[in-house]
Formats: C-alpha cells, structure tokens, sequence
C-alpha cells in the first residue's frame, strides 16, 4: 500500500491530490469513518465549517437502492466527489467514492479505461 494513503491517527486520508479526474476509490466505512476528510478543499455551507452535500437516493424501478453525496470543489467549481454506497444493511459499508473534474462549455464521456481504482 502506498504509505500516503494510510489514514493518520485522526482519521483523515491523505495522497488523494495526486489522484487523476475520473479517479474512483473504494472504501470500507467500518475501517474509515472519516473517508471525506481527503485532503481536498471542498465549497462549505454558510457556516463556513461544514461541507455543502446534495444528498440523494437513487432508485431503482421503484426502490431506492443506493445513497450519494456530491460536493463541488471550493477552488475549482468544475471539481466534485460523489460517493455511493448502497441501501443495503450487509453492504451500506462499501462506499465507492468518484472524484470529477468537468469542462462546463464541453460536455464529454469519461473513458472507462482512464479510470483509475484504489481500493482503501
């Protein structure tokens, strides 16, 4: 394992700013709480101290089936992380967490294959 992905004795996971758009990593929230402390600045709620998340659940057909969260960078607007995990009691720990970088005036596919994986 890379040593700058280990998670320091506060919980926070640091080495994801080397990470490329369309990056996507897998999580075990029993092993790490605090995955969304990575490291990344990501726009705060009037506060000021808490990260503004669109929470949503997605359905499928008529069920809903998998949690998300979606933030949008502080320094670059066209930056989000999105995490998803399912609805599901034996698997609600497996989050899988895509970081994004989008082109406003260009709306274009990632490509599969230039996704890059980590499971943490």
């Amino acid at each position: 394992m890379d040593p700058s992905l280990i998670p320091l004795a506060g919980g926070e996971v640091h080495g994801f700013r080397t990470l490329a758009d369309g990056s996507i990593v897998l999580f075990d929230r029993k092993m790490l709480r605090n995955f969304r402390k990575d490291g990344y600045n990501w726009k705060k709620k009037k506060d000021g101290k808490t990260v503004q998340e669109a929470h949503e659940k997605l359905k499928i057909g008529n069920e809903e089936r998998i949690h998300v969260y979606y933030a949008r960078g502080e320094d670059d607007p066209n930056f989000y992380r999105r995490c998803y995990w399912l609805l599901d009691k034996k698997l609600e720990h497996i989050v899988l967490v895509h970081y994004r970088q989008t082109l406003e005036e260009e709306h274009t596919s990632s490509n599969f294959e230039d996704s890059r994986f980590m499971i943490v």
